[in-house]
């Protein structure tokens, strides 16, 4: 089992986190599930990604 995760709507919407969604992602990695971040809405490059995820609480790597 793997899992897709999508940005908006799914991890936060527009700057504030989704209730829930720092613990879920803490709880995929305590647990070894694989997961990769995705999304087709942003030009942003995956450092601002990660910079914005670690503002909102939730614990991300460029190779997610």
């Amino acid at each position: 089992m793997a899992l897709h995760i999508d940005f908006d709507g799914v991890l936060y919407e527009a700057d504030e986190p989704v209730s829930g969604a720092a613990a879920a992602i803490q709880w995929l990695r305590y647990n070894g599930v694989p997961h990769l971040f995705l999304t087709n809405t942003t030009p942003r490059n995956r450092s601002a990604i990660v910079k914005k995820l670690a503002r909102l609480g939730i614990d991300a790597v460029e190779g997610d």
